[in-house]
């Protein structure tokens, strides 16, 4: 796909040696942000600690399709991830950091995704600003150092959706490949966290396609051979885990999909608006940037570029969809950090593009509003 047209007319392109600079210098941190002293904590309780015991009990069983935690059947998520754990503990041994070994690697996975997808937009610029900020974003640092399987589900979830998104840049069998693509990347998703697997990316890609103008590619999404792709891969671990334990499909999919989501029976109600705040405070300090993001975006609303308005759905479409049910985790909408990412990207880019234009403005009064409310706090403090 060649680069979407850029609102200043730029190309997005560094010097080489700036490219290699640059990328080295994010390379460093990413690497450093997810891998240095990855063990250097204990496991926190409750969920670190009894999803690595679950990984634990299935190496030691090797019993890859129950899982089990005190040697009770532990049925509340699919085998996927603590398969993953399992194999971290056999390949470095039972511990903290190898029980995280397989959080760290999918966030590894999934910025390496999104400087794919930002640098197929907007070019290599937009791909380093888009890593930069996605991988600082604080909620993003903190669930990729957990043992906890949000950080693979949002993998897959941003695989498919970019799978989705890319496929309808082509036509016949690239197309057709494509969306099979992303199917598997929802069933995988389906693997490590259940239904919304494969909810998120059509919810999100449905949502565009439809204020894209492209109802026939809302049908695309759900042609036989991604249904057919997705069964595949999902049935069969679904079939052989019923037949193991015949109460499995009520509890895996009334239970622990929609009473969690609809009902206050995990004690995790919240406000309609609790993702609001979420977001200003485990995006900061580049939330700080939204008001002014916000406001060049809309006056820019008439060069929105296709990438711009598929990140406009993912974070509408995810915030909306989280809102409206009782139970809530800062964690559900940890795939928010990809459109963000990407957004802010695109921001700093317009910015770096034209000093004297607005983009430039935005994030100079953000940075200044922040630099002056630090220094007053550090006066009062």
């Amino acid at each position: 796909m060649a680069d979407e047209p850029r609102c200043d007319g730029t190309s997005g392109r560094w010097p080489a040696w700036r490219e290699l600079a640059a990328g080295a210098l994010v390379c460093a941190f990413v690497l450093t942000v997810l891998f240095a002293r990855l063990g250097g904590l204990p496991l926190m309780k409750p969920d670190e600690v009894r999803n690595a015991q679950v990984g634990r009990e299935m190496l030691e069983a090797r019993a890859w399709l129950v899982p089990t935690y005190n040697g009770l059947p532990y049925l509340d998520k699919p085998a996927f991830f603590f398969r993953c754990v399992a194999l971290c503990f056999g390949a470095f041994g039972v511990g903290e950091a190898a029980a995280r070994v397989p959080s760290a690697v999918s966030a590894l996975a999934l910025l390496i995704a999104v400087f794919g997808f930002a640098r197929r937009a907007g070019g290599w610029r937009r791909g380093v600003m888009a890593v930069t900020v996605v991988a600082s974003v604080p909620l993003f640092m903190v669930f990729a150092r957990l043992v906890i399987m949000d950080m693979m589900f949002t993998l897959f979830v941003s695989l498919a959706i970019m799978a989705g998104f890319l496929a309808e840049e082509r036509d016949g069998r690239a197309r057709t490949l494509r969306h099979a693509a992303g199917a598997a990347c929802a069933a995988l998703a389906v693997l490590v966290k259940g239904p919304m697997g494969f909810v998120l990316p059509w919810l999100v890609l449905g949502t565009f396609f439809v204020c894209d103008r492209r109802p026939r590619a809302v049908l695309r999404l759900l042609s036989p051979l991604n249904l057919l792709v997705l069964f595949a891969i999902v049935l069969p671990w679904f079939v052989l885990l019923s037949r193991r334990h015949p109460d499995f499909p009520h509890y895996g999919l009334v239970v622990e999909s929609f009473t969690r989501l609809t009902t206050g029976a995990f004690r995790r109600c919240k406000p309609f608006y609790f993702y609001g705040p979420v977001i200003l405070a485990t995006f900061f300090a580049w939330s700080v940037l939204l008001p002014g993001a916000v406001a060049v975006a809309w006056r820019a609303r008439r060069r929105w570029t296709r990438v711009d308005r598929l990140c406009l759905a993912w974070v509408s479409a995810v915030v909306l969809f989280f809102s409206l049910p009782h139970s809530k985790q800062p964690g559900y909408i940890l795939s928010v950090a990809v459109p963000f990412g990407l957004l802010m990207a695109r921001l700093f880019d317009a910015a770096a593009a034209d000093g004297r234009g607005r983009a430039a403005r935005a994030v100079r009064t953000a940075v200044g509003g922040l630099a002056a409310s630090l220094l007053i706090g550090e006066i009062d403090g």
